[in-house]
């Protein structure tokens, strides 16, 4: 397996689909974004954001979160969505 091909692939595939990833560095105190999380927030190219810039991004408390709850006949899962404020 070529894993350059593979990320490439990967990559374009979650583009194509508006999805998106963000890895978190703990010592720069920041996430660097995938192109599409990039472009979403209107991001620098170098696709990195810090923790306190992020978080002043995502709703304000007294706001309320969208919460969407799955049922199946094994388990309940709950997944909360939590809006952002975006250039698009």
């Amino acid at each position: 397996m070529n894993s350059k091909f593979d990320y490439d692939l990967l990559s374009a595939m979650m583009t194509n689909a508006n999805m998106g990833w963000w890895e978190a560095d703990l010592k720069t105190e920041s996430y660097i974004c995938s192109e599409y999380i990039s472009r979403l927030l209107g991001l620098d190219e170098d696709g990195t954001i810090s923790f306190k810039d992020f978080n002043k991004r995502i709703l304000k408390e007294e706001q309320r979160h969208t919460t969407t709850h799955s049922f199946d006949n094994i388990r309940q899962t709950q997944e909360t969505v939590y809006l952002l404020n975006t250039v698009e």
